[in-house]
């Protein structure tokens, strides 16, 4: 498998999961992080399939319409942190033992460079590998 493709066995399109994600029934399986410009959503959720790409997260990238008008800002920042995301998760999520969904929020009310974007949304993902580490075991 080629490290650094973003299958679609990676992308959560699970109405169910991202419900929970955003409204968890059981709050041990899941949680929140929060770092400027990002508030980051996890859950646990049970296997699907038995292949390694089960141990990387499933991802969902939200844009706020009330902070970003024109679809196309959303989109460009949508696909900045898909790439960020993407080129980053297997070092940090290579000893992840649990599947996750994850919710990135976009929450900052302008555009940011793109440096600054990456920098930050890797300091929150770590911080949210710890926050599960932390977290009691459901």
């Amino acid at each position: 498998m080629k490290p650094h493709r973003f299958p679609k066995s990676e992308r959560l399109h699970s109405k169910k999961i991202i419900d929970s994600l955003f409204n968890p029934a059981n709050k041990s399986l899941g949680g929140n992080v929060f770092l400027y410009p990002f508030k980051i959503f996890w859950l646990k959720i049970a296997p699907i399939e038995n292949n390694p790409s089960d141990l990387l997260p499933q991802i969902i990238v939200s844009i706020p319409k009330k902070n970003f008008k024109k679809a196309v800002e959303r989109n460009r920042l949508r696909r900045q942190i898909k790439e960020i995301y993407r080129l980053n998760r297997l070092e940090i999520f290579s000893k992840q033992t649990t599947p996750l969904a994850l919710g990135i929020v976009y929450i900052a009310k302008e555009k940011n460079e793109f440096v600054f974007m990456r920098k930050k949304l890797i300091v929150i993902l770590h911080k949210v590998v710890e926050a599960i580490k932390e977290s009691p075991k459901g």
